[in-house]
């Protein structure tokens, strides 16, 4: 009476092993997204949150009329424009890229500062001599940070796209198919064998 159900299940034992060689072993072409890559719209509330929320601190600490929270509010600010168009970066696991954004954009920023303070340095100076000698600082400063600026925008799209290919590569689109034997009674009461599969992403 068992003898259909007992040959069934090894029939399905045996078969397993083999529906799991035939799974593909590359990635196709347009795999599922995981909800464990990162998304390029949280990059780039990264880099906006990390950059202008430091800018906005900054500028309300300047404004308080206060020498000392003036200074602190523009570190402030020139910490964020330096480091915050690389969060999306770094939250898109290109720390190379953007390790290289933040460099940038340090020196531009401290070439910037530095030229703004000779040219408000009026020690000793009668006409512009401090501005002739600090406009060449504002402007490569200016430059650099500009140029940062627009490269952590534009890499940041390419970083969310590095990594999707990375775990596309490292993660098969299919891990495995389980097979499992079940009964099931149908309507006229007789006890049939069947089998239950599904697959592992």
């Amino acid at each position: 009476m068992f003898k259909l159900p007992l040959i069934s299940c090894i029939t399905l034992l045996v078969a397993a092993p083999y529906c799991m060689a035939q799974l593909p072993a590359e990635q196709p072409e347009h795999p599922l997204p995981s909800l464990s890559q990162p998304r390029e719209g949280a990059a780039y509330n990264r880099l906006l949150l990390g950059t202008l929320g430091p800018v906005v601190v900054g500028s309300v600490m300047i404004g308080m009329e206060n020498d000392a929270l003036a200074v602190a509010g523009l570190f402030v600010m020139a910490t964020g424009l330096a480091a915050g168009p690389s969060w999306g970066q770094y939250y898109a696991g290109s720390p190379w890229q953007a390790n290289i954004g933040l460099a940038g954009r340090t020196i531009g920023v401290g070439s910037l500062l530095y030229g703004l303070h000779l040219a408000l340095d009026d020690s000793g100076c009668t006409d512009d001599c401090h501005w002739n000698d600090g406009r060449y600082f504002v402007k490569g400063g200016y430059a650099m940070l500009i140029g940062g600026l627009l490269y952590g925008l534009i890499d940041t799209h390419f970083a969310v796209h590095r990594a999707a290919q990375k775990s596309a590569k490292e993660k098969p689109f299919a891990e495995g198919i389980q097979l499992a034997p079940i009964l099931a009674r149908n309507a006229e009461g007789d006890t049939r064998v069947g089998g239950q599969a599904w697959m592992h992403f």
